[in-house]
């Protein structure tokens, strides 16, 4: 009777262990999923983040600008009092 569990045994072994391959091969596919989508997150917010601060630096120079043009706009009209 004991030879007849051997063979059974292997095969259950074996069974095992490619079951247990196939779920560290997907751990592994889903944590590259996982890595892939932070570096896609991350380059995305670098994005938004310098569209954002070209927008500023815009405005800040339309401001200063406006600001300069007053100042020329006061002096003018005070020369020609």
């Amino acid at each position: 009777m004991k030879i007849l569990f051997k063979p059974l045994q292997r095969g259950f072994v074996r069974s095992v262990l490619v079951i247990a391959a196939a779920c560290v091969a997907m751990i592994a596919a889903a944590w590259l999923v996982v890595i892939e989508r932070i570096a896609y997150e991350e380059e995305d917010a670098i994005s938004d983040a310098v569209r954002h601060d070209a927008n500023l630096v815009l405005a800040f120079e339309q401001q200063a600008i406006r600001a300069l043009q007053s100042v020329d706009q006061t002096l003018r009209l005070r020369r020609a009092e």
